[in-house]
């Protein structure tokens, strides 16, 4: 059902008078013949009252069936209605709301909801990723501006990682110890811990 806004700006419409049982024979029958409409959709609409005729934006086939409803006996009069008319006149009859006029205020507020979508919401987001990241950055312990995944010591290192049934040895035979350690195998197990001293051993459970 197309809504009351989707209407033309200029309509031609035919009022009928009240009529008795012949004259909503007549009638219906004239606008099967020549509006086109079915049996059933005519006989419904003259049997409104008031009943109104929509003829569209066609002022000559709405001339043409005002002249077969006077051949028929049926004086009504036929007119051409401004928008806000025919949208009051349509809601009564179809029981539709009118069709509400864009205000600048709603523009406006459609203009407000898509900034803030647009530019406001990634701004904050923004906003709040760098605060995430300057909180990590606060936690994480001084290491002489070094992280802790690439922290090595001065001076020669030698590691020797293996993998028993229960736990990663890892092994220094070094002479060097090495603070905020770290320990992975085939990027799926990760373990850290606090120090390797030189020729010193962990163990680091599968766990």
């Amino acid at each position: 059902m197309r809504s009351v806004s989707d209407l033309p700006e200029s309509h031609f419409e035919i009022i009928l008078p009240p009529l008795d049982e012949r004259g909503r024979y007549l009638a219906a029958k004239t606008l099967v013949e020549v509006k086109g409409l079915e049996w059933t959709e005519a006989r419904d609409l003259v049997s409104r009252q008031p009943t109104l005729v929509p003829c569209g934006p066609d002022a000559e086939k709405a001339h043409r069936l005002h002249r077969a409803l006077a051949s028929a006996g049926i004086k009504a009069p036929i007119q051409e209605v401004d928008p806000e008319t025919l949208r009051r006149q349509l809601s009564i009859l179809t029981g539709l709301p009118p069709a509400p006029r864009r205000s600048g205020s709603t523009r406006l507020r459609k203009f407000l909801i898509w900034a803030l979508a647009l530019y406001v919401v990634p701004f904050l987001v923004f906003k709040a990723v760098t605060w995430i990241g300057a909180r990590e950055e606060q936690l994480v312990p001084d290491l002489g501006g070094q992280s802790l995944l690439s922290l090595e010591p001065s001076g020669n290192m030698s590691l020797q990682v293996s993998r028993g049934p229960t736990a990663i040895t890892v092994r220094n035979t070094g002479t060097t110890s090495w603070q905020m350690c770290s320990a992975s195998l085939n990027d799926y197990y990760f373990r850290k811990f606090d120090a390797l001293p030189a020729g010193g051993t962990v163990q680091l459970s599968l766990d």
